[in-house]
């Protein structure tokens, strides 16, 4: 018996319970498959550039932790900034090469602001300017002792 809107026909599919189930379409269940993982697909193409990185305050605190440690260890023990300064020299060059790429740093730009670059570039260079001004202060320090 077709539909009497749009003139397909309608196939019975006996339920498991006796009763009797119409359907106006058969739809392939593959294609249901298919049409899913291609949405899904679609959908993480327009996810934000600034979901797969660090946040601003992230950024902060690593830069103000990381710049105090390498500035004692500068001062205090110039040997264990061999220990401190890796990781977050890692961090900084790791960041700042994200910025410079140039697919992802134009939409870190539009997606976080001006804010989020400068501090970027400014908190990796606090970090190395700690290490100088720790190991001056012990010269300085040394010096005056003498």
């Amino acid at each position: 018996m077709p539909c009497t809107r749009t003139g397909i026909p309608l196939r019975s599919i006996p339920a498991g319970d006796g009763r009797v189930m119409l359907l106006k379409h058969e739809i392939n269940q593959s294609r249901l498959i298919a049409l899913f993982f291609l949405l899904s697909v679609l959908g993480t193409a327009h996810a934000e550039v600034m979901d797969k990185e660090p946040s601003l305050m992230q950024n902060i605190a690593w830069g103000f932790v990381s710049s105090a440690l390498s500035l004692l260890a500068a001062r205090f023990k110039p040997w264990s900034l061999l220990l401190v300064v890796p990781l977050p020299v890692m961090y900084f060059w790791d960041l700042i090469r994200e910025i410079q790429d140039p697919f992802v740093g134009p939409a870190m730009l539009k997606e976080a602001g001006a804010i989020y670059i400068y501090s970027g570039y400014g908190l990796g260079v606090l970090v190395l300017a700690s290490i100088f001004v720790g190991l001056l202060w012990r010269a300085v320090k040394a010096q005056h002792n003498e």
